[in-house]
């Protein structure tokens, strides 16, 4: 037979404490009254078959006096109810974790450790502490979750999630919260196939606040924007030069306008779509202070191993000191590898095809770091059947009457210019072929 041990709550939050030893419930039922106050003074161990439950607005804090403040489930025993736990040490769950509308707080000063045989999945789940350096760090060793409705709270804190994945299933916008200020941001850090992943259904943004304390400690977010549908995107920032996770910088595919020295030597991002087809807007962040200067970004092609300019990437959002680099409508997300570039330059194709075969159907002119360019395009009888001035050319062979105009060579002159650079009038020929 069970026993029972009930904390309830008359007329007032009444406060119960247990001494400095483990809390150890055996095969045992423990009811947390509605609005109590529970500490107990050196870890609890749910154990044997038991079950702890913890209601609404009562809080229960397992804190490190002078036992590590470690909250375990085990063998078969059940923790549920909406209630908060503040949890000063690790989180093992061995068992089962029923969720309901509660909130977990890893408020130690150390580092501190979700664990278990079992995954997590959370409601709410807080980070916060005080522990500066490694001892700010909260460490999963396995995947976990953030439910449907939940929010992650990471604040000034690292959440690493190492080799696993922090899943958040909570497509709001509003899911994952973070500090922004200057050199106190709170980050998910990974390794491998670590990843921080988000549920979306919104138009955005969505902020994916990754970093690294592996090395130089940076934070540097993935947001995207403009989404619509329902998509699941997995991101980490990879804190090192992208060759060392054999993605060279020398490798880079012809016609680019970068060389190896352009391209972000500092770390790089990995962002992959896992569920959903929906292009959307990418910005990655740097800091120009620590960083350098940065112009547009780049795409590591798998089919051919090498670094692939995203032309048409503009300046972004600024999200506290960081600057970004923006692709707007970006929906190639198979190729997962994105790193920032300096490179400026524009490369005018001399032949296209707008025959609606979904190949070669525009006049598209590639460009990186261009902030505007000037074209008009002339027929043979020095009719001009096209001209427009904006970053971004396409044209689909069509004439300024909307008109399709016939095959044919056609006569183009174009103006660029950048930042820092006027470019020299260009001239040159288009071949239009049906």
């Amino acid at each position: 037979m069970k026993k029972s041990f009930l904390l309830l709550t008359v007329c007032f939050a009444s406060q119960f404490a247990v001494g400095q030893t483990v809390f150890y419930s055996n095969n045992a039922e423990v009811f947390v009254g509605n609005g109590a106050v529970v500490q107990i003074n050196g870890g609890a161990v749910i154990d044997n078959s038991s079950t702890f439950t913890n209601s609404q607005d009562a809080t229960v804090t397992i804190a490190t006096n002078p036992d590590p403040g470690t909250f375990t489930i085990s063998n078969g025993s059940v923790v549920k109810g909406s209630g908060t736990y503040r949890v000063e040490q690790d989180w093992i769950n061995n068992a089962f974790f029923v969720q309901n509308n509660s909130t977990v707080e890893l408020n130690g000063d150390r580092v501190q450790y979700i664990s278990g045989s079992s995954v997590t999945k959370f409601h709410n789940l807080t980070l916060t502490g005080s522990g500066s350096g490694t001892d700010r760090v909260k460490s999963q060793t396995l995947d976990s979750y953030i439910d449907s409705t939940g929010v992650l709270t990471l604040n000034d804190r690292e959440l690493a999630t190492n080799l696993f994945s922090m899943n958040v299933l909570n497509p709001s916008a509003l899911a994952v919260v973070n500090s922004t200020t200057s050199g106190t941001e709170g980050f998910v850090s990974s390794l491998g196939n670590g990843r921080l992943t988000r549920n979306t259904n919104e138009n955005g943004p969505y902020l994916f606040p990754v970093g690294s304390s592996d090395g130089t400690l940076r934070y540097r977010p993935i947001e995207l924007d403009r989404l619509s549908g329902s998509n699941t995107f997995a991101v980490r920032m990879a804190n090192v030069d992208a060759g060392t996770e054999s993605r060279s910088r020398s490798q880079i595919e012809q016609f680019s306008f970068c060389d190896d020295s352009k391209l972000n030597e500092k770390y790089f991002h990995y962002v992959t779509r896992t569920a959903g087809s929906t292009s959307g807007d990418l910005s990655v962040f740097f800091d120009e202070a620590n960083d350098g200067n940065y112009l547009g970004c780049a795409q590591w092609m798998t089919e051919n191993l090498k670094w692939k300019d995203m032309d048409h990437v503009k300046e972004g959002t600024t999200v506290a000191s960081l600057n970004s680099m923006k692709r707007g409508g970006w929906s190639d997300f198979t190729n997962d590898a994105f790193i920032l570039t300096n490179c400026e330059g524009l490369y005018v194709p001399n032949v296209f095809t707008p025959n609606n075969d979904g190949s070669n159907d525009v006049f598209h002119i590639r460009n990186e770091g261009i902030d505007q360019i000037h074209i008009q395009i002339w027929d043979r009888w020095g009719l001009k059947v096209f001209e427009a001035s904006d970053p971004e050319i396409a044209w689909d062979g069509r004439s300024m009457a909307g008109v399709q105009v016939s095959d044919g060579t056609y006569y183009y002159i174009l103006k660029a210019r950048s930042a820092t650079t006027e470019y020299p009038e260009m001239t040159g020929y288009i071949t239009l072929v049906k």
